[in-house]
């Protein structure tokens, strides 16, 4: 049996009964709230309430807020991987995956001290999937260790941080067991000690860990933990005074009289308005958190796609600067009027240089000659960028098989996949695997350089040669797909890594050039410009004959040297041994890092040689979704 995390003061290891993408044009915010005493309980009413309302909690910061499970915690568990939770309210099928924060409130009512205890923490979205917010049992999919924005936190207990302006915190939510080595190097964590910056491992039905962190002040914000294991798990508000910082091994849930866990969402609306045809407008693009590929003057065409109500109105538009953390910036670019159709659909485009924006459409009251007024109805969706744009292509070691997930820091790097835009954090969408990749390391280093947002687009597939990416292949489809959801802009290059099944297979330079060449020409065709393509050189496999990995980076360099809009990727099959990769094939996170860091090198070096998109973009709006 796999061991779960252990005492380092206690030889005994806590053993558990036997027993997944962010929607366009919402955030998510997650708060939790602990409250012991009064608080909802589902008893004190004959009907189930969508909303509540704490009292240790501003109105102003619960405003809009929605219950969406509460959960008494028992003394003692079941083990919650072979029993669900049993939530007291549970409206999981009845809200939607639009919601742009979330909130946990925990309640804890005292045996050894008086009154009750009760935390608020809320946030910016990290996942656009409804159940990833419950309980992480092995069932939702649910596996977070990352930054998360905007942390809020309110609640009876005055010596932890407060207020609305409290920067980034981290979570770690997981169904594993886990231990303190701090693999992902989380600032701040410490080998020696369970923290933020803990190791899930093996069993995945294990311990289990729902834990939020404001790592700027060292603190624990509250931890539950043990809740996949039968007896007693570890409850607490703030850092423990005893044992380990974030509780685990406390075993000190029955010290609590009740123990309330109430998590709430903010669904995002489809307007706001002061007037009375608040229904009249819809939004399909552009979408939240989506990067513009920007042309040579340093500008994007911004679609605006949607539909109002067209009598006697006026569609406008206009962007908000923001700064890299999201905060506003310059003053927002003037009104411009927008293409509305009689039949009320809304078909345009802003024009905005190289940023970050929030942007803002409106209805106004018009005359047949001018604007009149403020708007009556303002719809407002953001962030969105204007960047650089990146799709990346191949097998495993281009995708989210490395070992651990990584995650940006510039919060201005982005995910693009089939349900919209994200946080860039690993998995990337798309792309196959559930670990991490290369692409969180490489954008920041873009986005450093560069000082522009930076979309990603991945679509790898692991252990696929590249004869299945040809045309009439079945991964191509992927391709040509990132191609066309990236028009009117298109992407700044393909980056390729792709190379260790053909090895493995023995495929001669000539063929593997060859067949490179026409998925290169076909992605072009589809594109509707000469796309540029980075291709990596590499092709190891353990235990591979050298001469078969140097036939594929043969015919890896022959397309390089035979189109000139085709630039040489990084090398990468020097990057061998335990020191680099956590399984000899795939990358750990020093590996990740330094691929990522050599595809930024070779793309800075590229660009600042004149790399650019030849011949400009299309100019052809999508129509709406």
């Amino acid at each position: 049996m796999r061991t779960r995390p252990q005492d380092a003061s206690d030889d005994r290891t806590r053993a558990a009964g036997s027993f997944a993408r962010v929607s366009a044009g919402a955030t998510v915010c997650v708060a939790l709230v602990v409250v012991v005493g009064a608080v909802l309980r589902p008893t004190d009413s004959v009907s189930v309430p969508n909303t509540v309302q704490f009292a240790d909690v501003p109105e102003e910061e619960q405003a809009g807020y929605q219950v969406l499970h509460q959960l008494e915690i028992p003394a003692e568990g079941p083990g919650y991987h072979q029993q669900p939770p049993p939530y007291t309210i549970d409206r999981s099928a009845e809200l939607g995956d639009r919601f742009d924060r979330v909130a946990y409130h925990l309640a804890l009512e005292g045996r050894g001290f008086a009154g009750t205890r009760t935390l608020w923490v809320s946030m910016a979205a990290f996942t656009d999937t409804l159940r990833h917010l419950g309980l992480p049992v092995l069932s939702t999919g649910a596996v977070f260790q990352r930054a998360v924005q905007e942390l809020h936190v309110y609640g009876s207990e005055t010596d932890l941080p407060r207020g609305a302006k409290l920067g980034a915190g981290a979570i770690e939510f997981w169904p594993h067991n886990y231990t303190p080595i701090n693999e992902r190097r989380v600032p701040g964590a410490d080998d020696s000690a369970y923290d933020h910056g803990d190791l899930p491992v093996d069993p995945r039905e294990g311990y289990g860990s729902l834990q939020v962190h404001h790592p700027d002040s060292a603190t624990v914000l509250f931890a539950w933990n043990g809740w996949g294991s039968t007896g007693a798990s570890d409850l607490g508000i703030g850092t423990s005074r005893m044992g380990h910082a974030d509780w685990t091994f406390a075993q000190n849930a029955g010290d609590y009289a009740r123990r309330t866990l109430t998590i709430l969402v903010r669904p995002t609306t489809p307007l706001s308005s002061t007037s009375s045809i608040t229904s009249t407008l819809q939004l399909f693009a552009p979408r939240a958190h989506a990067v513009h590929q920007r042309d040579g003057a340093n500008r994007a065409r911004v679609p605006i796609v949607g539909r109002a109500s067209a009598g006697g109105l006026t569609a406008q538009a206009r962007a908000h600067p923001l700064a890299p953390d999201g905060s506003p910036a310059d003053p927002a670019t003037p009104w411009r009027t927008l293409a509305l159709a009689p039949d009320g659909h809304i078909r345009d485009a802003l024009v905005l240089d190289a940023g970050w924006y929030a942007v803002e459409v409106g209805l106004f009251a018009s005359t047949d000659r001018e604007t009149t007024g403020d708007p009556l109805v303002t719809r407002r969706i953001g962030p969105v960028g204007v960047g650089e744009v990146f799709i990346s292509a191949g097998q495993s070691n281009s995708a989210n098989h490395g070992m651990p997930q990584s995650e940006p820091r510039d919060r201005r790097v982005t995910a693009g996949g089939l349900d919209g835009w994200r946080p860039a954090w690993d998995p990337q969408p798309v792309a196959t695997g559930d670990g991490g990749s290369p692409w969180p390391a490489f954008a920041d280093r873009i986005a450093a350089e560069l000082d522009v947002p930076v979309g990603l687009v991945s679509v790898g597939w692991g252990g696929t040669q590249v004869s299945q990416w040809l045309p009439n292949g079945t991964l191509y489809p992927r391709l040509r797909d990132a191609i066309e959801a990236l028009r009117p802009n298109g992407a700044r290059a393909v980056l390729w890594h792709q190379g260790e099944s053909d090895a493995q297979g023995g495929t001669a330079s000539d063929d593997y050039a060859r067949r490179l060449a026409v998925i290169i020409a076909a992605s072009r065709d589809d594109a509707g410009f000469a796309l540029p393509w980075g291709v990596a050189r590499g092709g190891f496999m353990p235990g591979i004959v050298p001469e078969w990995i140097a036939a594929v980076v043969s015919g890896q360099d022959a397309v390089i040297a035979a189109d000139p809009a085709v630039f040489a990727g990084p090398p990468t099959d020097d990057l061998v041994g335990a020191a680099w990769r956590h399984d000899t094939v795939h990358f750990n996170a020093a590996g990740l890092d330094e691929h990522g860091e050599r595809w930024a090198r070779h793309v800075l070096g590229w660009l600042r040689d004149g790399g650019r998109l030849p011949g400009g973009a299309p100019t052809a709006l999508p129509p709406p979704d």
